[in-house]
Formats: C-alpha cells, sequence, structure tokens
C-alpha cells in the first residue's frame, strides 16, 4: 500500500497601495499599511481578519513598525471582531516581534489621524502552531 500525500499552500499577499484591510483565509500571507514604506495616508481606519483552519493558531510576524505615537496606532485582538480581547495596542516603533493568538482568527485595525504619518509596518503571519483554536 502506497500513500501519496499532497500538501497544498496558499500565500497571499496584497497591493500596499490600495488594500485597506479585508477578510482572509490563507495559512500563511503577509499585510502592509497603505503605501508601505512611504508613508501612510491620513485619515485610515483598516480592518483585517484572518482567519485559518479550525485547530490553528496564527503567529504574527512583525517585520517593521514605525507609527505616530499621538493618534496612529496599530490595534491587535483575539478573534475575528471587534468586541474580541484585546491583546495588544501600539504605537511608535515598540512592538513585539512575534505575537500569538489563541483562536484561529484575528483582528488587527490600524487607525492614522490627519496629521504627521510615518512609514507604517509590515506584518506576516503563518498558522504553523496548532492550538485549541476554532
Amino acid at each position: 500500500l502506497m500513500l501519496n500525500l499532497v500538501f497544498m499552500a496558499t500565500y497571499v499577499t496584497f497591493d500596499s497601495r490600495k488594500a485597506c484591510g479585508g477578510n482572509y483565509f490563507a495559512n500563511v500571507g503577509s499585510i502592509k499599511s497603505p503605501n508601505y514604506p512611504n508613508g501612510y495616508p491620513d485619515n485610515l481606519n483598516c480592518v483585517w481578519i484572518i482567519t485559518v483552519p479550525n485547530g490553528r493558531q496564527i503567529k504574527l510576524n512583525v517585520e517593521k513598525f514605525s507609527t505616530r505615537c499621538r493618534q496612529d496606532f496599530l490595534e491587535i485582538r483575539n478573534g475575528g471582531y471587534e468586541s474580541s480581547p484585546l491583546i495588544k495596542r501600539y504605537c511608535g516603533t515598540a512592538i513585539d516581534t512575534e505575537i500569538t493568538s489563541m483562536s484561529n482568527q484575528i483582528y488587527i485595525k490600524f487607525v492614522s489621524d490627519s496629521t504627521f504619518n510615518s512609514k507604517g509596518f509590515l506584518i506576516k503571519w503563518d498558522s504553523s502552531l496548532r492550538g485549541c483554536g476554532g
């Protein structure tokens, strides 16, 4: 008896000049603030919801992060909703380089005000961790 196992992965990337949020269903991928690394636009309110298969957790790897700390921030929540438990709210240049969800969904919100913008961020994710997500 011979078994052929096939592994298929989908890798998703988005045009940083156009993408401002969305719902994504992929095992691995990346998101960027709009126009990264050339400075994000004013008055953004972007929401990304990432969903991976049940039984998996999401590991975010923050490769680059730079925002103005007064009114611009990145908010990460454990689950797929704005009401999901807050993991942390980040601003400036200090951020955990690796963030792991407790479930198979993560909610990311990026907000900018009308003044003094910075480079923004680049975040990659994968679902290689097994957990009780779902």
